[in-house]
């Protein structure tokens, strides 16, 4: 659903039909998630999905405790972790970090806000350009 925390935003080889009991459509679109897998990409949904089973296909465990916190706790491959606590709609939902953020920026060929995640900044080159432009659809969208 946002195009912000998605990268490589393009028609899908195999687009899907999505039931929902608000409606059923097709999805067209596909983009990749970091460190996950390709994804349909539809901005007219109302939130970002990801199944159970093919998140534990790809991560190393997937821990829920009750008795310890009301939230899965996802641990990747390379042991960093992602925690979904619950939300007050009953829902577990994790909030993206900053460093993920600024992955996708520079996947996007972007550059990260000035000040942040030093790291990444010695990994574009001295001479990169960047130019930004918008069209007056995408300046329309937020009316």
């Amino acid at each position: 659903m946002n195009p912000d925390l998605v990268h490589d935003i393009r028609p899908s080889r195999r687009p899907i039909g999505m039931q929902t009991n608000a409606s059923t459509k097709r999805l067209n679109m596909a983009a990749k998630v970091s460190g996950f897998r390709e994804v349909w990409c539809d901005p007219t949904n109302m939130a970002n999905i990801f199944g159970f089973s093919p998140m534990q296909d790809k991560v190393k465990r997937i821990q829920y405790d009750s008795n310890v916190e009301d939230a899965f706790i996802v641990t990747h491959k390379n042991d960093d972790t992602a925690k979904f606590p619950r939300t007050k709609e009953g829902l577990y939902a994790y909030k993206p970090t900053g460093k993920y953020i600024e992955q996708i920026a520079y996947l996007k060929g972007l550059l990260p806000p000035e000040g942040s995640a030093r790291h990444w900044k010695s990994q574009w080159p001295s001479n990169r350009q960047v130019s930004f432009m918008s069209s007056v659809k995408e300046n329309m969208m937020g009316y």
